[in-house]
């Protein structure tokens, strides 16, 4: 089942969050703030910028984001995902996920998608759903923690 998440799911949401981030923070040398996380997901959360799938009850993924204009052409809307995790073992559940975060880039009129994908980019799997979705892999990017 797919719904906008409520304050009540902001324990869950946490943990998807930080098992999400745990990783991609060491590797990059940053501490996770847990306080600064709680801030963010219920901040999504009270916006209404967020999705969740449950699977038998239980919260197993969740999608938050943000509207924004190209920085190039002010006409056009992005809707930009900012948090994605789903640690379900089933791929439908990630894929209910997905459709209905595109069903709200519709709702929201925006012209574009973008799906941030860390270090992803050479999954084989999520490249053929990706492109089977109509995705395209359009950039990466490069991070170095300031010494």
């Amino acid at each position: 089942m797919i719904r906008i998440a409520t304050l009540n799911d902001t324990e869950r949401c946490l943990v998807l969050a930080k098992e999400f981030y745990g990783d991609f923070m060491l590797s990059h040398g940053i501490e996770m703030v847990d306080e600064d996380l709680r801030k963010t997901v219920e901040y999504f959360i009270s916006t209404g910028q967020n999705l969740i799938v449950e699977h038998e009850g239980i919260v197993v993924g969740m999608v938050a984001w943000m509207i924004t204009p190209h920085p190039a052409n002010f006409k056009c809307k992005i809707l930009q995902e900012v948090l994605w995790c789903c640690n379900s073992k089933i791929l439908i559940d990630a894929l209910l996920l997905l459709r209905g975060f595109e069903r709200k880039a519709v709702e929201a009129n925006a012209d574009v998608i973008m799906l941030a994908n860390l270090s992803l980019q050479n999954e084989p799997t999520l490249r053929r759903i990706y492109g089977k979705m109509g995705y395209q892999y359009t950039e990466s990017h490069y991070s170095k923690r300031r010494i």
